[in-house]
Formats: structure tokens, C-alpha cells, sequence
């Protein structure tokens, strides 16, 4: 397997290496090489007592291809929800008179 490794230098002649895969392997060294080696063998500590397992895990009952099923019912309790809806049948209607729409429905 391959791993990405973030090795960076803290001070003089001090290195650290972080397995990006991995992150609780974190070692420090005297040079780049060193850190690398070090986390090389962190992970092949990992790999011989681990196995990965794949699984499935079923969707949400809730998800859905409509993005915007998330957000019904977020205004279910607020105070203004029903003022704010008749705002917008004015404004709509309105509109609708202005443009000479309001008999086209």
C-alpha cells in the first residue's frame, strides 16, 4: 500500500513525519530519512495486527434526490412563518398585477 507522509523539519537536526492516513503515527528523528523510516515501520506495526474490512452501510430513510427535502419543516415553529408566506402571496400577486398575469392561472 502507499502512504502519504508529511515530513517536517521543527528545528535544527529535528524532523517529524505523519502518516496522513494515519494520524495517530507522529514520529520525530534526526533527519528526513530517519523520520521516514521510522514511520515506515509505525505502519507496518498497524498493518500486522489490522484488517480492513469494507461494509455497506444502508442510506438515511431521509435522504433523498430532492436537495431541498432537508429543509422542509425547519420553520414548522416559528412565530412569523405564516405572516412571512402571506408576504409573499402579496408580493407575488402584486407582481402578477403589474405584469397583467393575475387572470392567467
Amino acid at each position: 500500500m502507499l502512504y502519504d507522509i508529511l515530513v517536517t523539519k521543527i528545528r535544527n537536526n529535528q524532523y517529524t513525519a505523519r502518516v496522513m492516513n494515519l494520524p495517530e503515527i507522529i514520529v520525530s528523528g534526526k533527519n528526513d530519512r530517519k523520520v521516514v523510516e521510522k514511520a515506515r515501520a509505525e505502519i507496518a506495526k498497524v498493518q500486522a495486527n489490522s484488517t480492513i474490512i469494507r461494509v455497506e452501510v444502508p442510506a438515511l430513510a431521509s435522504e433523498s434526490n430532492d436537495p431541498w427535502l432537508r429543509f422542509a419543516g425547519i420553520w414548522e415553529h416559528d412565530p412569523d412563518w405564516e405572516m412571512f408566506q402571506t408576504e409573499i402571496k402579496h408580493f407575488r400577486d402584486s407582481i402578477d398585477h403589474q405584469t397583467g398575469m393575475e387572470n392567467s392561472s
